[in-house]
């Protein structure tokens, strides 16, 4: 058996045997893969409009906040401003740690403010259950409650 073996004298042709064949093949399938890769990005596209939109009732567990007036219950003279810590504790009392109407200026104050900076609020009512703090700070921030209902 004898094959005839011609030898590529193309030079502008890659030396590989059937380099053309290849090159058109390779040429076709990345032209297949650019159409099936657009395709898919396209339908992904049309599908994502098509999504119904979801409220916020619709979301299993999501929690439906509502405002609710006159909360906390405070005096009409109370004067309650910049909150600069909230916290929580195991009985859902909320502890709001603020400046009773205490500015930041320059020059920083230098007096201890002469209010009760630290409230303990029911959870409910938002009626003062305590209250603490004056002549402890000048300008207040931060407040944490860990898990032994230590106020930090």
């Amino acid at each position: 058996m004898s094959a005839d073996v011609t030898q590529n004298t193309d030079t502008t042709e890659s030396p590989n045997v059937g380099s053309g064949l290849c090159r058109k093949f390779l040429i076709k399938i990345i032209k297949l893969n650019m159409k099936a890769f657009f395709a898919l990005i396209l339908s992904f596209s049309l599908l994502s409009c098509n999504e119904t939109k979801k409220t916020k009732a619709d979301i299993p567990g999501q929690i439906n906040y509502e405002l609710v007036t006159k909360w906390p219950e405070l005096s009409k003279d109370y004067k309650l401003s910049q909150p600069t810590g909230i916290g929580i504790d195991s009985d859902d009392h909320i502890f709001v740690f603020h400046r009773t109407g205490r500015k930041w200026t320059t020059p920083f104050p230098d007096s201890l403010i002469s209010q009760n900076t630290i409230l303990e609020l029911d959870n409910e009512s938002g009626k003062i259950i305590n209250s603490w703090g004056a002549n402890y700070f000048i300008m207040p921030h931060g407040l944490t409650v860990d898990k032994q209902n230590n106020i930090w």
